[in-house]
């Protein structure tokens, strides 16, 4: 497996509002690594479902396979974030910012997503996941480096699509007429 490795201008590393994806210049393939980053980054425990993500690390115990469960500064976050295949964001009912920033740095986001915002936004790259599920999920993408790859490579062309400062900006000009 080849992990993914980002690219950003000093001026921006961690500054999304001034962060632009392509998939070109963001998704690399190293060959000196094969290690899969699974992260983690709750914001609180019990709303996130942090025990599911601790039983999972224990079940799962591959040494190809680093989880990064912790609380972090926003900056701390962004960083990991750089360095992320996989994010377990939460399990309650969808995906925040949090999600947003690992689509745009090219990461597979499992989540517990509504059922009518997966009918609703039938495109977006979250991949839907029942807490019980988590490890035959993630088992899957460990199992399928390329998946991996794929699904980030589509996690940026969504951010690029509907959330980026751009795609933003373009929305509210439509919908307030400034167009």
């Amino acid at each position: 497996f080849s992990s993914i490795s980002y690219r950003f201008s000093k001026s921006n590393k961690n500054n999304l509002c001034g962060f632009v994806s392509s998939c070109e210049r963001i998704i690399q393939v190293k060959k000196d690594e094969n290690l899969i980053r699974i992260s983690h980054f709750p914001s609180n425990t019990i709303l996130k479902g942090t025990r599911y993500v601790l039983s999972a690390k224990d079940i799962i115990n591959r040494e190809n396979v680093v989880f990064n469960i912790e609380r972090l500064s926003n900056d701390e976050v962004l960083n990991r974030l750089n360095e992320t295949h996989i994010l377990v964001n939460q399990f309650g009912s969808g995906y925040g910012l949090l999600a947003v920033e690992a689509m745009a740095r090219g990461c597979v986001i499992v989540s517990r997503i509504a059922d009518w915002f997966n009918n609703e936004y039938p495109e977006h790259p979250v991949l839907h996941c029942e807490a019980e599920e988590l490890v035959s999920v993630l088992d899957d993408l460990i199992n399928n480096p390329a998946k991996i790859i794929e699904i980030g490579k589509k996690s940026i062309a969504y951010y690029n699509k509907f959330h980026s400062p751009e795609a933003v900006g373009n929305y509210y000009k439509r919908v307030l007429n400034l167009n």
